[in-house]
């Protein structure tokens, strides 16, 4: 065992404050960030719309180009986190944000709408979901669901910009909205993540879970930390036993769900409730209690770490699917039907999004995961794509949104089904569940 490893637990030990803390408070930060500014494109949608003469399939397709955009990066960046440096793969992810965001305030034509929600999305990718997933599973092990539902929890509370979104593109205008967004990104998250993240909890001297063992289970992880050094295990070759796999397949049709059926959501909420009677900024108070119900619904997803990740999932899916029956029903009903249903949305997704996170790393973990990971990711992203053209097809074909929502419900109760068969493969014996 080294000096530099002996003495930094010290160090650790004197301020009273194990790292892990803050590799999950700067993770945090990122999502929520750059999730809140992302998501606000249900605000601007109807603004961009009227503005431009787009219809609603034209407009909700920039989304769309931007999920592919992340789908494109997910495999590289998998490959960089198992061959490079998590920290420096998410700092160039939130640069790359930034600038993307910044060229919002340029838009003047849809092909560069679309331009700029790809670019952005690129560094979406290598900042949030993919390596998120990864170094919380190198900093947590024996409460992977707690770590991941608290820094998913973001998600929920970055939908509460939408207020901020609507209040600023009214005072401000909507190119400078974009400028504000950028600046927020560029000069506040992009510098947290250089200075702070690290990759591994050698890096820092110090172990894994260190606040939830017992003092013999530190020692004996120290002692496993010097043997192996501080190198990342790393495959050579792509790991194709694993992708194609029946495990990864059934893994794949939960996360195609949960892609298709978020994004759909994110993009027509707000557009679907100003349908239904609501104005602009009540619409955009609605999206921010259904981000509050996503955040308390992340908090609660943390059971899964005892009661297992697939009666969590299934419990989460089930509320998705029975909020937007609820939604469905509502439209020309009334004001309470349309809160009802984005509560329990939010709630449900809350729950069901970590779960899955936490499965893909108790089922895949280990070398090679980066890639494992990043090619789950590009399939979500792919199915994310066309979730909100979908909607938005069935929208200018229908005059209305019931089918297209009802469709929502459809997938999400498929998905518990993939969830269900995945349950009776055996489990490779991963801690966490």
């Amino acid at each position: 065992m080294t000096d530099r490893t002996l003495s930094q637990p010290r160090k650790e030990n004197r301020f009273g404050l194990w790292y892990g803390w803050v590799i999950l408070g700067v993770v945090f930060i990122v999502l929520c960030s750059l999730i809140g500014t992302r998501t606000s494109f249900g605000v601007f949608f109807k603004t961009l719309s009227a503005e431009f003469g787009w219809n609603r399939a034209q407009t909700s397709g920039a989304f769309s180009v931007g999920m592919i955009g992340f789908a494109v990066s997910a495999p590289f960046v998998g490959w960089m986190l198992d061959r490079w440096s998590i920290r420096w793969t998410m700092s160039l992810g939130v640069l790359l944000f930034g600038l993307g965001m910044f060229m919002g305030f340029f838009v003047n034509a849809l092909w560069k709408l679309y331009l700029m929600n790809f670019l952005l999305s690129l560094g979406f990718g290598a900042a949030t979901y993919v390596p998120q997933v990864q170094v919380l599973s190198n900093w947590f092990v024996k409460r992977r669901g707690l770590a991941l539902g608290l820094t998913s929890s973001a998600q929920g509370l970055a939908f509460a910009t939408s207020v901020i979104s609507a209040a600023l593109i009214g005072w401000l205008g909507w190119r400078e909205t974009y400028l504000v967004f950028s600046g927020l990104v560029l000069l506040v998250t992009f510098p947290l993540v250089v200075i702070f993240i690290r990759d591994l909890p050698s890096d820092k001297g110090t172990v894994a879970d260190m606040p939830f063992l017992n003092p013999e289970e530190i020692a004996n992880a120290r002692d496993k930390t010097s043997t192996t050094g501080n190198v990342k295990p790393a495959q050579s070759k792509f790991p194709a036993e694993l992708v194609f796999s029946l495990r990864f397949a059934l893994l794949f049709g939960i996360f195609g769900s949960i892609g298709f059926s978020y994004t759909a959501l994110v993009v027509h909420l707000v557009p679907l409730v100003t349908d239904g009677g609501f104005s602009q900024s009540g619409g955009a108070a609605l999206f921010t209690i259904f981000g509050l119900s996503v955040f308390m619904g992340t908090l609660i997803s943390g059971i899964s770490d005892r009661i297992g990740r697939t009666p969590t999932y299934m419990i989460g899916a089930s509320m998705v699917a029975g909020a937007c029956l609820l939604l469905a029903s509502s439209l020309g009903a009334g004001t309470y039907q349309f809160i009802a249903g984005a509560v329990i949305a939010g709630l449900g997704l809350g729950v069901a999004r970590p779960s899955i996170a936490a499965l893909l790393t108790d089922h895949f973990g280990g070398p090679g995961f980066g890639r494992v990971n990043g090619m789950m990711m590009m399939l979500f992203a792919f199915s994310g794509s066309l979730g909100p053209v979908t909607i938005g097809y069935l929208f200018d074909r229908l005059g209305r949104y019931r089918e297209g929502v009802i469709l929502l419900a459809s997938i999400f109760l498929c998905s518990c089904f993939f969830s269900a068969a995945l349950e009776k493969l055996k489990h490779p014996g991963v801690e966490g569940r």
